[in-house]
This record gives C-alpha cells, structure tokens and sequence, in this order.
C-alpha cells in the first residue's frame, strides 16, 4: 500500500497494473528561463494526457505562485504559468525530464488543452498568452503549437485570435484534453466566465473543432441547459469534457455546472453537475442537470475527465470511462476553507458499457485530496486486456502535512474489463 492509498492489486474488474507514479509535483525544478530565472516551480496543476502510436505526452500547467488549490493556501495568484510535460515511451512506467512548451518560456502560457490527430499524427497544444510577461488570467490571446515528433519538437506559437474570436478566443480557460470523433473531427473546448456580455446570458461554455487535423478551427456551439432557465437567461456548464460515444458519431459532453443566479459561487445544489448528447457533430447538445453519477456537491465542482474505450471486435464492449474526485471533503474538522477543504477527495473513476445512461464506480483513493485529471487509452496489456493511463492531481493527508494543497500530479496505469 503506497501513502497515497492505491495498492497494486484489483478493485474489482478495474486492476492497477502498477503503483502511482508523481509525474509532476510541487518543488519540482525546471531549466531555468526569462519568466522563471530560478527554475522553481511551487505548483504544477491541470493535467492532460495525450497517447500517440509511440509516446505518452504528460502536460501540466507550471507555476510559480501558490493558491488555488496550491499552498499556502490563500496566497495571492501572483506570477507565471507556463505549459510544461513530460515524455513516456514506455506506456507511462518511465519519463522524461520536464520541458517548457512555449520555448524558453518566454511568455506567460495557461489555461491549454491538448489533442492527437490520428489524421494528421500531430499533438496539437491550445493555450493563452497575456500581452506582457505577466499573468493577468484569464484574459489572453489563443495560441497553438504542433508537434509531429511526440513532442521532440515543436512548431513556433501561432495565434488562434483570428478563427476564434474574443468570445471563444480571448476569454478561454478550462485544462484538459481534447477529443477526436470517427469522422476525424478534433474537438476542444473552453469556458470565459469573465465576459460580462456573455455571462448574463448564461453562455459560459465553448465548443470548437477542426476538421483537418487541427490546422484551423471553428466555433461549433455555446452549450446551454435545456430547457432555457427563463427567456434569454440560458445557463451552462463551466469547464466540461466530451467523448465520442456509440458509432463515434454521437459526442457525450459531461461538465462542471456554474451557478445559476452568476452571483460570487461556482456551483451549489444537489446536482453538481450536468450532461448531454449531440447528434450533429457538436453543434447542438440536450444538456441538463444530471445527478448520475453521483458526487458529492462541491466535488462536481472540479474538472472530471473523459475517455472512449472502443470494442474490441473480440466480445468486449466499449466502455466509457469518468474520472474526478467523489468527495466529500476531505479534513471535515479543518477550518472551512473554500479553495483547499473542498470535496475534492477519492479519485473515482466511473464506468459505462451504454454510452453514459448508467454508471458503476471504482474508488481509486480512499483518502486525500483528488482534483483535474485526464486520461487515454494505452497500448493493450498482456493478455490482450485493455488499458487506459490516469493522470490526476493529489495530496498528502492529513491537512497539516507539508503540502496543503495540489502536492503532485501522478499517473497510474489500469487494465479495465472486457
């Protein structure tokens, strides 16, 4: 049993092939560069994880500030972040040495997202710029880079300003990983709660895709709760994940659900969360509250990642897979504290084999804090099980320990059932 509470061993037909691994962790040195001169990274938070036909590319968002959900706790967001990762060509059992996308740092870069085009075998990276080296989040510029070497090396960054727009573009947040359909349709997505204009009609959610491999990108849809809340008062969901479902043609989106009287709160009320379906490619969703899974409140206050795993043509089924923290807080005799004493604990990963109606749990960490996380399918294991790499923020426990907040990010292998 490792201190963080996943055992190698079975949890039911979902097995661990081998202990968490901290791919990025709090401390952690990186080559020193113009926004970083020190090389010190007190917080490295918001996974994504990309798998190619010979890599695993591990991304986090590097920062040199604390606070939100980084100790101490309420310290103010002062600083940089920057994308960073981390290769695997060993399925994840190894890596490489933390990277800076953006080259030598030299701007200010968060709030990304990452996508494998099996079309064009490029891993393409979204991510915002301020204007100046400094980090007015979450207001930047959309920005892309491409790597067709796993992540060898990179294109120069390129602006997005154009395809996107200020809606979409220049108030885009959310972390994670993107999404590709039969069709070859990449999809990535973005929230900007901190365009007024668009908040007061509910519209805090962004859509986009590409259909040629990630080379240019358009807005798809806003989504937004079905039925209306009232007339021209939509409301939708803030950082979300997709995954094409069934034929590959149906697209599942799963999301955090912003409050909805848009006053100071994220999120409250017994459905944390909300989901839906589009049959058209992205462009429309019959989205609504949803309570399946179930998660305690605050924990449907994080991001949760999603994952395809298709048949197999042998008699397996494709599953769907859910990930995020179940809750409920994890110090309940700590002094309320609504960054870091949230329900952000046990790492669940939630499965269907019917395209998300219904759902069984897996707890991965009985303990501790469990935030962001992302996953994808991995090579198949011995056997010919199938296997997909988790990739999630945790802490120690209990809240005195040294890090009170997103100590790490680790990565765990898992064989999943047939």
């Amino acid at each position: 049993m490792g201190y963080f509470g996943i055992p190698e061993g079975c949890f039911g037909q979902v097995k661990v092939v081998a202990n968490v691994t901290d791919v990025f962790y709090s401390g952690q040195s990186i080559a020193p560069s113009t926004l970083n001169p020190e090389g010190k990274l007190p917080c490295i938070r918001g996974p994504a994880l990309v798998a190619t036909p010979d890599a695993l590319l591990a991304f986090a968002e590097c920062r040199t500030y604390t606070g939100d959900h980084c100790f101490p706790a309420n310290a103010s967001v002062n600083g940089v972040a920057y994308v960073c990762y981390r290769r695997s060509e060993t399925g994840g059992a190894t890596w490489g040495p933390l990277q800076a996308l953006v080259p030598a740092a030299t701007t200010s870069s968060f709030n990304y997202r990452a996508v494998y085009s099996h079309a064009s075998k490029r891993v393409i990276v979204h991510f915002s710029s301020p204007d100046e080296n400094v980090h007015p989040r979450p207001f930047g510029n959309p920005n892309f880079q491409v790597t067709s070497t796993d992540g060898k090396t990179w294109t120069a960054p390129e602006s997005l300003d154009a395809q996107l727009g200020v809606i979409c573009g220049r108030y885009m947040g959310t972390l994670g990983t993107g999404a590709e359909d039969s069709s070859g349709r990449l999809f990535m997505a973005s929230y900007h709660n901190n365009n007024p204009s668009i908040v007061a009609k509910g519209r805090t959610a962004c859509l986009y895709g590409s259909d040629n491999g990630g080379s240019s990108w358009q807005v798809l849809s806003y989504p937004t709760l079905q039925p209306p809340l009232a007339p021209g008062r939509e409301a939708g969901p803030w950082e979300l994940s997709v995954a094409p479902i069934g034929d590959g043609k149906t697209l599942y989106l799963n999301g955090r659900r912003v409050n909805t009287d848009w006053a100071g709160s994220l999120e409250n009320g017994p459905s944390a969360r909300v989901a839906g379906y589009s049959q058209d490619g992205g462009q429309s969703f019959d989205l609504r509250p949803t309570t399946q899974p179930a998660v305690d409140p605050d924990s449907g206050g994080s991001h949760f990642s999603l994952l395809t795993v298709p048949a197999d043509g042998a008699g397996s089924r494709e599953l769907v897979l859910l990930a995020g923290p179940a809750g409920p807080a994890p110090f309940p005799h700590s002094p309320p504290d609504d960054r870091n004493n949230t329900g952000r604990s046990r790492m669940t990963l939630w499965l269907s084999d019917d395209s998300a109606a219904s759902w069984r749990s897996k707890t991965l960490e009985q303990d501790g804090h469990a935030g962001y996380s992302a996953m994808a399918l991995l090579p198949t294991g011995a056997g010919g099980t199938r296997q997909a790499g988790l990739l999630y923020e945790r802490r120690r426990i209990p809240a005195s320990a040294a890090c009170d907040g997103s100590c790490s990010v680790g990565f765990v292998a898992l064989s999943l059932p047939g």
